[in-house]
């Protein structure tokens, strides 16, 4: 990871940043059941969406992004059924 990384650990459906920032990785891991997110750029669910992710039960899922991924308007991830947390490591861009 570059200098600047930051990693947040998600446990509610949330603003992320309100910046545009660059997704390095994001790791969904299930309560015990199929487990989901929902990752945004933006602010809610209601800003263009930039993937729905999904694990089997019992299977955390490691989305590695290479190249990393470049939001617009910042970032929000919406947490479906079953997730026990979401951790994602992303850098804010400077304007």
């Amino acid at each position: 990871m570059a200098s600047g990384d930051i990693w947040t650990n998600v446990k509610n459906s949330q603003v992320i940043s309100t910046s545009r920032v660059v997704i390095n990785c994001i790791m969904l891991t299930p309560t015990g059941g199929n487990a989901d997110c929902t990752i945004y750029d933006g602010e809610s669910a209601s800003d263009p969406e930039i993937s729905c992710l999904q694990t089997l039960q019992y299977l955390t899922f490691l989305w590695n992004l290479d190249p990393p991924l470049e939001t617009q308007r910042g970032l929000y991830i919406a947490l479906g059924s079953n997730v026990d947390n979401v951790l994602v490591s992303y850098r804010i861009l400077q304007d």
